[in-house]
């Protein structure tokens, strides 16, 4: 039985990724990556991983990576449950999304998004100004 060493999971949409670092019984570590679908048919795959060949598999992803198009993939920002509850507080306390927004390098609409799904309702945050009085000058005749 191999032992677990370090486990990381890793969500997103449908898919649940778990990277798990362990040691066979022969005393050597492996990396095991396994990939959950969740569906009508679940589907599971798995990989193990030599250590020695990781440098040269994380190059490979890298190149691969700066290769991939980015326009054509939607691109939504992935906020953690902390700055989720960050952006909230400061909501609460008054400054503004449009503020918010240049803090997390994003839309004001997305953070109109991740406070109406934090159950805040959204209020105008701009200060009245008041309307300017025109003054009328009279002629005397």
């Amino acid at each position: 039985m191999d032992k677990l060493i370090k486990k990381s999971l890793l969500n997103h949409g449908k898919s649940t990724i778990q990277i798990k670092l362990l040691r066979h019984t022969s005393g050597k570590m492996y990396v095991q990556i396994q990939q959950t679908i969740e569906g009508p048919p679940e589907t599971s795959s798995e990989i193990n991983l030599n250590p020695a060949l990781l440098p040269e598999i994380l190059t490979v992803l890298q190149l691969y990576q700066n290769e991939i198009v980015t326009a054509s993939l939607p691109k939504k920002p992935v906020f953690s449950q902390k700055d989720q509850q960050r952006m909230v507080h400061w909501y609460l306390k008054g400054v503004s999304a449009k503020d918010i927004g240049l803090l997390f390098n994003t839309k004001e609409e997305i953070i109109h998004d991740i406070l109406l799904k934090n159950e805040i309702e959204l209020a105008e945050n701009k200060v009245p100004t008041p309307k300017k009085k025109r003054f009328r000058f009279r002629r005397k005749h």
